[in-house]
């Protein structure tokens, strides 16, 4: 067999390991306990035509909320596909956390395995799977779109080098629809992770005989999976005034409340379920990992050691990891505060232990390399004691607290369950239109708010709504259960022209004055000049990658 299919296999069956509590009947407990319902909202959003999907209406408490405009939109695909196979909604929530942690181990390979041999690339995916940040990630905060866009970020750095290599069409698309996955995946971790990727890109950029040429390539590839990302990527950059934002960078999500300490980094290796407090009372960790703290320790050395006999690229991959794993870390501790107020955008991360992420993954990569330098025997035994300890140290940490082994999808989509995840981060993605927090869920009609009306057929659906509205005598107010935010448009009668509408004061609501009489009222959720554009854009993107693959292959061009 193959050695580096076995190297795959190998990746999978510890994934299919440390995901074995995943597939348990049933669900569990978890920080973020939204994932089902977002994923019931991106379904919702597919199957009654809004694609791209950007208007959730069931948040907020049923009065909608543009989540999929900001929030993270390639696990949620990525589940609505399974989704649209037959499993449930619980199933395919599954499904996706378990690709977050199979990818990761295997994308590190591929990008290991581009420059050293396969036994350290191994254990290098191995130490990317079996690290606490990841058990922290799913198995805690239920970070399932951090986790997934982690697991992207090494098949984004693997797509760059096996661009340089090869220098071929199908190069160049894998690193365009690598990088339009992971700008769509989670805004944080671009935030974070894009320093690395571009000084990634340099060095080889700068080792690399044909400087120019390989400058083109990586960039125009960059740009064309920018436009693939850009249905997402637009109305992030671009609209963000049109939501509340402050309370994403305020008080309990302020970033100064949240550092680790050296001991929380390095020493203290207890596992909690509960949150990340103000100091170091944490009742959560935040642990490097033992065999990842000396694999940083161990990378000078083995520069110093090997300075001669390394090769060049290895050597500097090492260097660049390892000052970029330091960085990681510096950025996590309280030491570093003076940064963080000087960099604005870094406000948004919250929790600088996040950093942790970038961590492990230039951990993985310090201690690959550092076994790619020993001799073949050593290799072995290194490796073979290296992956036992990541096992017995962390495997561990790899289960959730509480389990729910009836749970199905009609407990979390219907009744009180569902209603308290309608109310679930309220603040997160509020339009400016709702200045209060409702008391209630929304009603599920529309409500007369004075005269004599009544309201007919009323229909609500992921980016449309609509009504028959009878007014006996004089005019009849009504308020719809749906928040006003751009650019839902409102129009009388079938006409062609949209109508004005209020916008009541407290929930945002849509309001409407009508005359006596029997008026049909729709409203539609359309996109804004933003989101056209953005739409456009990706959409000429996908035509770009079409014709690449179809266009003829012409050998010259790819020596």
């Amino acid at each position: 067999m193959n050695k580096k299919l076995l190297a795959i296999i190998g990746l999978l069956l510890i994934s299919v390991l440390v995901s074995w509590n995943i597939f348990k009947p049933g669900f569990f407990s978890m920080h973020d306990d939204l994932q089902v319902m977002r994923l019931y909202e991106m379904k919702r959003c597919l199957n009654e035509g809004q694609i791209p999907c950007r208007w959730s209406p069931d948040m907020s408490f049923g009065y909608g909320q543009p989540m999929f405009n900001y929030y993270s939109a390639t696990p949620y695909y990525t589940g609505a596909v399974f989704k649209s196979l037959g499993f449930s909604f619980l199933f395919s929530t599954k499904i996706v956390m378990f690709i977050s942690i199979a990818l990761a181990g295997i994308a590190m390979f591929l990008f290991l395995s581009q420059f050293i041999s396969i036994l350290p690339a191994f254990v290098g995916g191995a130490a990317y799977i079996l690290v606490p940040f990841r058990a922290l990630e799913i198995f805690v905060r239920g970070a399932l779109a951090e986790n997934f866009a982690l697991a992207l970020l090494p098949l984004v750095l693997y797509g760059i080098i096996r661009l340089i290599i090869k220098k071929d069409k199908i190069s160049f698309v894998l690193l365009s629809f690598f990088s339009g996955l992971f700008f769509a995946s989670h805004n944080i971790t671009t935030l974070i992770s894009s320093p690395l990727i571009l000084s990634f890109a340099i060095i080889l950029i700068l080792l690399n005989k044909h400087r120019i040429n390989t400058l083109i390539l990586l960039s125009g590839s960059a740009i064309l999976g920018i436009g693939l990302a850009a249905f997402f990527l637009l109305p992030v950059l671009f609209e963000g005034n049109l939501v509340n934002t402050g309370f994403l960078t305020s008080g309990y999500f302020d970033f100064r409340a949240h550092f680790a300490t050296l001991s929380q980094l390095f020493i203290n290796q207890s596992w909690g379920y509960g949150a990340s407090e103000f100091g170091p009372n944490d009742k959560l960790s935040f642990s490097v990992g033992i065999v990842q703290s000396l694999a940083l320790i161990a990378a000078p050395i083995t520069l110093f050691i090997n300075r001669k006999s390394l090769l060049k690229t290895p050597k500097f991959l090492l260097a660049t990891f390892f000052v970029f794993g330091l960085l990681s870390l510096f950025l996590t501790s309280i030491r570093s505060i003076s940064l963080w107020e000087l960099i604005t955008p870094l406000s948004f991360v919250q929790f600088p232990w996040r950093f942790l992420g970038l961590t492990a993954l230039c951990s993985a990569v310090v201690l690959a390399v550092f076994l790619s330098s020993l001799n073949l025997k050593s290799q072995k035994t290194f490796s073979i004691l290296l992956v036992f300890a990541l096992f017995f140290i962390n495997f561990r940490y790899f289960k959730f607290e509480k389990s729910f082994p009836s749970a199905t999808d009609d407990t979390y989509l219907t009744g009180p369950v569902f209603e308290q995840s309608q109310q679930s981060a309220f603040f997160d993605y509020r339009p400016l239109s709702m200045v209060t927090v409702p008391e209630n869920i929304a009603p599920a009609n529309p409500v007369v708010l004075s005269g004599l009306g009544e309201v007919k057929n009323f229909q609500k659906r992921s980016a449309y709504f609509s009504a028959d509205v009878d007014v006996s005598f004089g005019q009849a107010t009504v308020t719809f259960p749906i928040t006003a935010f751009p650019d839902w448009k409102v129009y009388l009668n079938s006409s062609i022209t949209p109508t004005p509408y209020q916008i009541d004061k407290e929930h945002g609501e849509i309001t409407i004055t009508f005359n006596k009489g029997i008026t049909l009222v729709q409203g539609y959720f359309e996109d804004t000049s933003i989101r056209k554009i953005a739409n456009a854009i990706t959409f000429i993107s996908l035509l770009l990658v079409l014709v690449i693959v179809v266009a003829p292959h012409d050998k010259k061009n790819t020596q």
